[in-house]
């Protein structure tokens, strides 16, 4: 009903148009415009000749084709479905009248039965039997009391009623409340698992790192004390080398001082050989050590033992050594020669290049 102007306006459009002609049967004026400028002689639709008279036709029927040839057929598709609404329409003011007059007879037969109800009401009211003992007002009375208390619980009844709806539904959103945060808890408790057992994880990889470390450490200590040990001539001197957790060396002497501070030179360079091999073995890697001078600043008691020390080292991983020919001595010479590959290097004069190297 709401619709019902706007259906009818659309309504008489469409019929106005078909009246003007503007709505021909499935005629498209794209097709009809083409027709025309491409002078085409037989007919697409029914193969017919196109002669003067049927173009004339084609330009009348081009004249009242107002709306596109799409619109056009839209219109005609909706007309029944408009039809139908303003006949379902229609019907309306027939129920309606229906439904009034039954309203007005059942309204006046309700009248009727409530003014005889009420008579009798009063009659009975009126009414007292002493032969019978019976109170009839007196029931009367109670008969209302009882009605309206049945009228008042029913209401309350309702009332009650919709309560427990609401109580229902409340109770289900509780429910699903604690649905939810039971997951949630649920969640909460294995990520708190997982927290515990990834910490303990972690605790024995801290441990076995801890551990892993001390190993190497200990590896690392004991070999720079053997290679110091056998580099040096001192025999009843030094006790042993000591790594502490810094890896900061510490060497110690038979009475357990530390003695750091009272190495001679080739004592700290044999340290320093002992340190870096015995890193380099720990490490895994046998990358090739690069020594320049590597005896030119040893004593003579101790040149022949770091030689040799050194030598036994080259056996396992590649040591370049670059010796001066003062430091190459014949005591050096005696230990290296035809046992490791020797190259003479010449410089040039200002000592910055390699010019030559021998054989």
């Amino acid at each position: 009903m709401n619709f019902y102007p706007y259906v009818k306006h659309a309504l008489e459009l469409i019929e106005l148009k078909e009246k003007q002609g503007s709505l021909p049967p499935s005629v498209d004026k794209k097709q009809v415009i083409q027709i025309l400028n491409e002078h085409i002689l037989n007919c697409p639709l029914c193969d017919g000749q196109i002669d003067a008279r049927a173009k004339n036709h084609l330009q009348e029927l081009l004249s009242r084709l107002e709306l596109p040839y799409g619109a056009a057929i839209n219109l005609k598709e909706i007309k029944g479905s408009l039809e139908s609404m303003i006949e379902h329409s229609m019907d309306y003011k027939i129920k309606r009248d229906r439904i009034i007059e039954a309203e007005k007879f059942y309204l006046g037969k309700i009248k009727e039965i409530e003014d005889e109800l009420t008579s009798i009401k009063q009659k009975l009211s009126a009414f007292d039997s002493e032969d019978d003992k019976i109170n009839v007002a007196g029931v009367e009375k109670e008969k209302s009391y009882y009605e309206t208390k049945i009228q008042n619980d029913q209401r309350k009844y309702g009332q009650n009623i919709q309560s427990i709806k609401d109580d229902t539904q409340r109770l289900s959103e509780v429910r699903t409340q604690i649905k939810k945060l039971e997951d949630e808890k649920t969640n909460k408790d294995a990520l708190t698992q997982k927290a515990r057992i990834f910490r303990k994880i972690s605790s024995s990889l801290d441990q076995i790192k801890t551990n892993i470390m001390k190993v190497v450490k200990d590896d690392i200590e004991t070999d720079t004390w053997r290679i110091f040990d056998n580099m040096i001539w001192k025999k009843n001197t030094f006790q042993r080398v000591l790594i502490n957790d810094n890896y900061e060396l510490s060497v110690l002497n038979m009475s357990g001082k530390e003695m750091m501070g009272g190495l001679s030179a080739t004592e700290y360079m044999a340290l320093a050989y002992s340190f870096t091999l015995a890193i380099h073995k720990a490490a895994g890697k046998n990358c090739p050590l690069v020594v320049d001078s590597p005896l030119g600043r040893t004593s003579d008691d101790n040149r022949e033992k770091m030689a040799e020390e050194l030598l036994k080292v080259s056996k396992e991983k590649q040591i370049i050594m670059l010796f001066t020919p003062d430091e190459y001595s014949q005591q050096v010479r005696d230990i290296y020669d035809g046992n490791v590959v020797l190259r003479d290097l010449s410089l040039t004069d200002d000592e910055k290049e390699i010019s030559k190297v021998g054989v």
